[in-house]
């Protein structure tokens, strides 16, 4: 299993490197709000796969381990801890205003655009410090 999830670490963060490339680049078709939350949401899972990656990488190639005397990657469990509870905390809240963007978009759709210009910032702001405020 661990084998399995080192190697499709370096493709999936090329995956997401792509995607949020296709959302962001000059004269991409995808410029609305709930892409915008959609790429926050990608940033998420992007920090989450890197900050994982090296724990991975030391349970697959434990020879490395070896090399030092008492060797235990601790930071590496602290850092694992903390982005296996806020990663998924924060992408929680970006549903949410995912959610609601989608609500806006049938309840108003007239002012969807310009409620959106002024929410979006404080939705994408609102999640990521939450998350780091309470974990």
């Amino acid at each position: 299993l661990f084998s399995l999830l080192t190697a499709l670490r370096p493709p999936l963060i090329v995956l997401y490197l792509v995607e949020i490339w296709m959302v962001l680049k000059p004269g991409s078709p995808f410029k609305s709000s709930f892409y915008s939350l959609f790429v926050a949401s990608a940033v998420v899972d992007l920090i989450f796969v890197i900050g994982t990656l090296h724990e991975y990488r030391l349970k697959m190639f434990p020879l490395v381990n070896g090399m030092f005397e008492n060797y235990s990657c601790q930071e590496c469990v602290r850092t694992r801890m903390a982005l296996s509870f806020m990663c998924p905390f924060t992408q929680d809240l970006l549903n949410c205003f995912i959610a609601l963007n989608r609500l806006t978009s049938i309840w108003r759709p007239v002012t969807h655009s310009s409620i959106w210009k002024k929410l979006l910032p404080f939705a994408v702001g609102f999640s990521h410090f939450l998350s780091i405020f309470v974990f």
